[in-house]
Formats: C-alpha cells, structure tokens, sequence
C-alpha cells in the first residue's frame, strides 16, 4: 500500500532537512505525489493519462520532488527526462514530450527537480529493464523506519487483532472486516505516534482501530481468542462502548453536536438502513459501485459540493 510508504517517505524528508546538491540551504524543497487510479476504467483512459501528465509536467517545471506509483502506463512519456536526454535553449533544459495526438513539444525542466519512483516487488517482472535501469534503486520496507519498541507496539496489536476475529466457528477474514489494520497501516500508525506524548499500543488502538470495528466482532468478543486476555479484551469493548456511535443516525447526530457541517461518509451500513435525521440537513446517498473512474468521482463530489441548487447537500453517504 503506496499511500502508507509514501505519507512516511515526505516526512523522513521533512525530518532529515535532506539537501540536494542542486538546491541551496535556504530554498524550500516542495512536495508532490501521485498515486494511480485504482479504477480498471482509468488504465487506458487517455484523458485521466493527459490530466496525469500535464500534472506532472508543470511540476517538473516549478522544480518539485515527484512522488510516483501505480502509473506505469505514461512512464515512457518521460522517458528521456529521465535519461537527462535534455535539449539546450537559451542556457535552459527543456526535454520533448509528446502523448497521444499531440505534437512532440519541448517542456522546461527545472534543475531542482528530483522524482521518486515506487514499485512494488512483485511487480518488478513487470517493468521493462530499461525503465529500471534509469534510477538508483532500493528496497524499502515499512518497519525501517521503527525502533525496536515500535517494532513490539506493532506486534502487540497485530497478535490483538488476529485473536479479536479468531472467533470459534465463525470463519473471519481479518482485512475484510477491518479494513486499514493491515501490517503496513499499523506500522504507520506507530510512527506517526512516536513522538505523541500518548504513545502506547492501547491509545493506538483506541483512537485508530476502536471506531472501525463492526458491532459483530464486539457482540462475539467473548467468544474470542482475545477473551483469554481479560485486560486487553475489556480495555477493546469499554473503549468501544465508550466511543462508537451504535448506528449511522447516531453517528450523524453526533457529527452535529460537533457542528460538522460537511462530511463524506464511506458506511458499510446496511443498504435498506433509514436514517431518521432533520429535513434541514440534507443528504446525498450513493452507491460506492458507482464508482468507476476518478472523472466519476469528481463528478459526483462536484454534484455534492458545487451543483447550483436553492439547498445544500450537508452529508455524502458513500455505501
């Protein structure tokens, strides 16, 4: 999961100050990153592909560190940006780009300009050799970045979790039925946390994992492996108890105690659940199935945010 390396790569760079050998002390190192649609109807969509590389090219331009995964399909467009096959004009570094019926054009690049490139293991057969011969490269792995007592925190909660849907004669599929609390997203969490005065593998679990659990892994916490565990079973269901809205009605009411006028909620609620709130608060309901390339989901944000109309959507409820 790109996000996860990513987010913890921009900050190590934020924390180790890293200077380039092009770009002075005093000049701030600007950020961007791009991970590619997961959708199947963006893959050879080529206004998605055009969008992405404009994108691109205009950072390239402003000297930025750009931060690429899962966009094999316009790598070649940089390619000779990459090989630093570079054209000179009036003492300027210009590379040609062309895409799709554009004509070969040549694009400005600014000699503060630096790319990360991520690619999973399992995809390197994947990539072509030249591709990958044009970068320093180097294995990453998600646990580099913890110490040995982070290393324990996330231990602690992974065995926690595996014993919280070990459920007898219920056949649980630990990152179906709770989401984001794979390895990889609860090492993040652990460094994001490090330097947080409530550090601790509880508090983590508490403010991270508590609010996603499903009432189903609560209702059957007793007859888990976890119940062995007296402590840490009973810390689970209070703070849940203590926490977690018991529906989404609820969870909307709460929202607007809080005065959280707008919000984007993503609910494995049941699809028939009627939610009883006031007629002033007006809601947007969708299917997630929707959802078939980003220009879906833009649109159906802009519908949500934008749409000219005499009232305003407060709550999108993605289900």
């Amino acid at each position: 999961m790109f996000e996860v390396l990513i987010n913890i790569i921009m900050q190590e760079l934020k924390r180790m100050n890293l200077s380039f050998s092009n770009i002075s002390e005093n000049q701030q190192i600007s950020y961007v990153n791009y991970i590619g649609s997961p959708f199947k109807g963006d893959k050879m969509n080529v206004s998605y592909q055009t969008k992405m590389i404009m994108n691109i090219e205009n950072n390239v331009a402003e000297g930025k560190v750009i931060i690429l995964s899962n966009l094999d399909q316009i790598y070649s467009i940089f390619y000779d940006l990459f090989n630093k096959n570079y054209i000179i004009k009036d003492n300027k570094k210009y590379f040609r780009i062309s895409h799709g019926d554009n004509i070969q054009k040549l694009s400005f690049v600014n000699e503060c300009t630096k790319f990360i490139i991520l690619v999973d293991k399992n995809d390197l057969k994947k990539q072509q050799l030249p591709f990958l011969s044009r970068f320093e490269k180097y294995i990453i792995k998600y646990n580099a970045f913890l110490d040995e007592n982070d290393k324990e925190k996330s231990k602690k909660i992974n065995d926690i979790l595996k014993k919280l849907v070990n459920v007898k004669n219920i056949n649980y599929n630990l990152d179906n039925i709770l989401v984001n609390t794979n390895k990889d997203i609860i090492n993040e969490y652990i460094y994001f946390y490090k330097n947080k005065k409530k550090n601790s593998y509880k508090n983590i679990i508490k403010e991270k994992i508590i609010p996603i659990i499903p009432q189903d892994i609560i209702f059957t916490l007793s007859f888990s492996e976890l119940s062995k565990e007296k402590n840490d079973m009973n810390f689970i269901k209070n703070s849940y108890l203590k926490k977690s809205p018991k529906s989404l009605e609820e969870y909307l009411k709460n929202c607007k105690r809080r005065k959280e006028n707008i919000l984007i909620i993503c609910t494995f609620s049941k699809i028939g659940e009627s939610i009883n709130i006031s007629e002033k608060d007006i809601y947007m309901e969708r299917m997630a199935s929707e959802i078939k390339t980003v220009f879906n989901f833009i649109q159906m944000l802009n519908e949500f945010y934008y749409k000219d109309k005499k009232f305003e959507y407060k709550y999108l409820i993605l289900k």
